[in-house]
This record gives structure tokens, C-alpha cells and sequence, in this order.
């Protein structure tokens, strides 16, 4: 597949006579590229965290998508479908094609990391013919507008991230690159654990001693749990997806399961405690077994595991 770059598709717009304005906007972060990279490309929050656009992709490949988004414009009360088409020009670094109107709009993102900080540009361009250059003025402030909120929140997924990383986590991905198509994948458990044991072990004491609220394991992370308690009957809830590591709590709790705030992942406790003693709860990401006087609990730490779709017979049940 022949792929332009963002130069040679303006120089082409250009030879057409259409006129052009451009500008940069950057974002720094202690995240990594890769983070940025996944976050460009993971297709399933964009209907859930952003709150200005919504979309439904009309075709997904690993290096590219095509949809029809519904973009909420700024200063003006006005929703707009637009026909995006989203595509890996190379690594770290993306392209988007779109047309307002008159207008014509075509971004690239890359991405850099060095000396443990990453630098995103968004090179954006504006371009019509010339009787509608008045537009590109109006369209611009728009666009910044509209990126402000976007990146207010993309960034903390990326930050969540970089958080993670420091508590000795790290994220799958089968490819030098993230496939747009694979982060449709919301039941798989991409995140696992670097240089450490695969399990916890808590005492059954503490559980039988916390209260609804308390944080219990360790401090972040896959072992980090929550207390909710009702009646008498305390359940044990994982503060961490282990899809890509959204951060939960009680809050994300719908319909007796946690709903990941990224990407509507359904997840169960990992156990209740009560009159009648300890019950664990069958998963495919948690397994618990009594250890004398702790509860061991242990964690599917192979992310390669999931490529064969195991979670497709528990989804009635998630």
C-alpha cells in the first residue's frame, strides 16, 4: 500500500491552487512514544472519554481506519459529521484527512522521546482556495480549542501509563508499532508485570478488618485493590484494567461488575468475604488460593495468552 506523507499531499493540494495555513502544537510528557502512539490509535475510547466527538469506523485495518465522526464544534452549539481518514505514515507518526465545507484539513502527529520525556507535534493544515481563505482564521481557532480538550482527556491515559511503568508494569503489543485493530481487543489483558512475582499474598485478617474504602496490596498496580462493603459482606475489586491499566474505583462500579472508564471492559471482584466465610470469584485474570493464614492471589501475567480469544466464552458472563 502506497502511503503519501504529509508534505507531498500538501504540495500536491498546492499545485491545485488551494492556499494553505499551517501551524504546530506540541504536548510534552514523561509518558513514552509508544504511549502516545497507543493512545492516537486506540480506537474504542474515543466514544467514551471524549466528550465533543463521537464516531462509529466505517473500516479498520492495522495501519489505518476510515470513519465518519461527529464533531462538536466550539463557540458554537453545533455538532458536524465529518469523514475521517486516519492512517500510520511511519513509526510514531500518523496522518488524518478531512474536509469542513470548503476546507480541506489534513493533520500529522509524531511522536519523540529522549532523555525519558516524550515530545507529541501536531503539525495541522489548513487549505482551500483562495476565495475561502477568511475561513482558515475561524477554522483555526476552532481547531486549537478543540485539541485543548481533546489532550485534556487523552492525557492523563497517558500519564495513568507512565505511572504504571514506574510501579514495574509494562504494556503487550504484538508489533514493532500498536495496530489500530488490535486495540479493538477490549477483553485481552495487556498489561502485566516486569521482574516480579506473578502473585500477592494478603492475611485473611486484613480483609476480615478492612472497611468499605480501604486500599489494601500493594500501593499501585495490579495487586492494588479496593473495599466495598454492604450488609456485612465485603468484596475485594482491582483498582487497575488489566487491559491497559485504567485506574477504577467504587465509582466505576454498574450493575455489580466494574466498568473500565476507558473502554467499558466488565470486570468482577476478585472476592467476597462474609457470614458465611471467603468466596472466590471465578476469572480469567485473578486466580486466589488459601495459604495458611493469607490469601494468595494470583495474576495471568502472559498477555500472549489472550491471542487465542479466551474471554469470547466468559462474555455472557463479564
Amino acid at each position: 500500500m502506497s502511503k503519501l506523507s504529509h508534505k507531498q499531499l500538501i504540495d500536491k493540494l498546492v499545485k491545485e491552487n488551494y492556499v494553505l495555513t499551517d501551524f504546530t502544537l506540541t504536548n510534552i510528557g514523561t509518558y513514552t512514544k509508544e504511549d502516545s502512539d497507543w493512545n492516537y490509535k486506540d480506537v474504542p475510547h474515543l466514544n467514551i472519554i471524549h466528550k465533543n466527538v463521537s464516531c462509529f469506523q466505517a473500516i479498520i485495518g492495522d495501519d489505518f481506519v476510515g470513519s465518519i465522526n461527529f464533531l462538536k464544534l466550539p463557540f458554537v452549539n453545533i455538532t458536524l459529521p465529518l469523514i475521517f481518514v486516519n492512517y500510520e505514515y511511519k513509526p510514531m507518526s500518523q496522518i488524518y484527512i478531512s474536509s469542513f465545507g470548503p476546507l480541506i484539513i489534513i493533520v500529522e502527529t509524531s511522536s519523540k522521546t529522549d532523555s525519558g520525556r516524550t515530545t507529541v507535534n501536531t503539525n495541522f493544515s489548513i487549505l482551500s482556495r483562495k476565495l475561502f481563505k477568511f475561513l482558515h482564521f475561524f477554522v483555526k481557532k476552532m481547531i486549537i480549542k478543540n485539541n485543548e480538550v481533546l489532550m485534556s482527556e487523552d492525557i492523563p491515559m497517558r500519564d495513568r501509563r507512565a505511572e504504571l511503568r514506574t510501579a514495574n508494569h509494562d504494556f503487550y503489543n504484538p508489533a514493532n508499532t500498536y495496530s489500530f485493530k488490535f486495540t479493538e481487543e477490549i477483553y485481552r489483558a495487556n498489561l502485566f508485570i516486569k521482574n516480579k512475582k506473578p502473585y500477592i499474598d494478603i492475611p485473611l485478617k486484613e480483609i476480615q478488618e478492612c472497611k468499605d474504602g480501604d486500599k489494601i496490596g500493594d500501593d499501585e498496580g495490579i495487586f492494588s485493590f479496593f473495599v466495598t462493603e454492604k450488609n456485612g459482606l465485603k468484596m475485594l475489586w482491582p483498582t487497575t484494567c488489566p487491559h491497559e491499566g485504567a485506574k477504577m474505583d467504587k465509582n466505576c462500579i454498574s450493575n455489580k461488575r466494574l466498568l473500565c472508564p476507558w473502554h467499558h471492559r466488565r470486570i468482577d471482584r476478585v472476592l467476597e468475604y462474609g457470614p458465611n466465610g471467603i468466596k472466590y470469584i471465578p476469572s480469567i485474570d485473578f486466580c486466589c488460593i488459601d495459604n495458611v493464614s493469607n490469601i494468595r492471589i494470583y495474576y495471568r501475567n502472559n498477555p500472549e495468552y489472550y491471542d487465542t480469544r479466551p474471554y469470547e466464552i466468559f462474555k455472557k458472563n463479564i
